[in-house]
């Protein structure tokens, strides 16, 4: 495509190469690092489809809600009624909240009114877990929609899939049959209607992660963009130097690499307050006068911050998972402790569990913390719900 736009920007009109570059959905750069003869780039054999946009933001999981909302609504289970439910839930403090993808314009509130679903895409893929158990809770109780219930819930399969791809337990075919399971189960609730480019872009995703053993998705890349605008700047970008700067980021990201990446730490340090330091005193620690604490810590390539509630492993046992409110994060002498408040589990539903809210505190080192995960609020002594993460 690039060769054939070349030949048009040499040999035709401005307007015809206009017109060609909106048909392949490439512009035309003599400069770029496609033309770029020293790289060699073969872009056949390295492009890839990215699942954010694919999938999520304004792809197959935000058409499927959508749809689903608009039938949901003739049967007075739309949007509003979503937004409440969602409303019950708290979400971990470092990540997107899918609460108000529902939520609307004050206009819309003001006379009741359902709204599509909107939002980025980091906030639909948050909210996921959430939609499915209203889904299945209240919706699919109701006996309302039957096949556009399936449909969604195999769309959500596929999600969860996805979110776990770089834990390397999903294979190709996995990923494949999924797909292939949702898309039967749509064309059953839909018919043809609402099928878009992405979702066959999506059938190249399981042959992509067979070929590259990783999928790309594009929410750190997008968070990221400052990091090439601040090497971009001294440069004084033009359309020339594409490949200067592709270099100087490059060589920026190999030296990062130089530090532990998976490593846990603390993020943004002080200090330790005198009641972590009492505590961390009467259980051991002998030099907790040193000890510094912060809200936030990168365990397990997560982010964890006070006040998540979080799965974490029971000891040296890795078979058996707790769960627990974060109290404080500390550092001392290159340990993590963290004080966490256990919350009795009184009802395992895979999924989902229903936890016992305690003041039961003790002490643990950061690396058993898994991830922090989305729950409902409630005082101490009455039952919470957990919305279990695909670990």
């Amino acid at each position: 495509m690039q060769n054939r736009l070349k030949d048009f920007a040499l040999h035709r009109t401005q307007t015809e190469l206009a017109s060609k570059q909106q048909d392949y959905g490439f512009k035309y750069n003599p400069h770029s690092w496609l033309q770029d003869e020293g790289l060699n780039v073969q872009a056949m054999d390295i492009i890839a489809f990215d699942v954010m946009h694919c999938w999520c933001q304004g792809g197959v999981w935000e058409i499927e809600l959508e749809a689903f909302m608009n039938e949901l609504s003739k049967h007075g289970h739309g949007g509003r009624q979503l937004h409440v439910y969602l409303h019950q839930f708290v979400w971990p403090k470092a990540y997107a909240t899918g609460r108000d993808i529902c939520k609307g314009s004050v206009q819309d509130r003001a006379v009741n009114k359902d709204v599509r679903p909107s939002g980025a895409a980091s906030e639909f893929m948050s909210a996921a877990p959430a939609v499915r158990k209203w889904v299945e809770d209240v919706v699919g109780k109701k006996g309302l929609c039957p096949a556009h219930v399936a449909s969604l819930l195999r769309c959500l399969d596929v999600l969860d899939l996805l979110s776990q791809v770089h834990t390397g337990r999903v294979t190709p075919n996995l990923l494949s049959d999924a797909i292939a399971i949702h898309y039967a189960a749509h064309v059953v609730a839909y018919s043809y209607t609402l099928f878009i480019p992405k979702h066959h872009y999506m059938m190249h995703i399981p042959d992509q992660l067979a070929r590259f053993k990783m999928l790309v998705m594009c929410y750190v890349h997008e968070r990221k963009h400052k990091i090439v605008k601040r090497y971009a700047v001294p440069l004084c970008p033009s359309k020339h130097n594409n490949r200067s700067l592709l270099e100087e980021v490059t060589l920026a990201h190999l030296n990062s690499l130089q530090e532990p990446l998976l490593k846990p730490c603390l993020l943004e340090t002080v200090k330790a307050s005198p009641d972590v330091v009492a505590a961390l005193q009467d259980n051991g620690f002998a030099s907790a006068e040193t000890a510094l604490t912060g809200r936030t810590a990168r365990v397990q390539s997560r982010s964890i911050r006070v006040g998540d509630v979080v799965v974490y492993w029971d000891g040296e046992n890795c078979e058996n998972t707790l769960v627990g409110e974060i109290y404080w994060l500390a550092s001392i002498g290159g340990e993590l402790p963290v004080g966490v408040s256990a919350w009795q589990i009184k009802t395992n539903l895979g999924r989902y569990r229903r936890v016992l809210v305690e003041e039961m505190f003790s002490i643990i080192p950061a690396e058993r913390l898994l991830q922090a995960m989305i729950f409902t609020p409630t005082e101490v002594g009455s039952i919470a719900t957990v919305i279990m993460p695909a670990l």
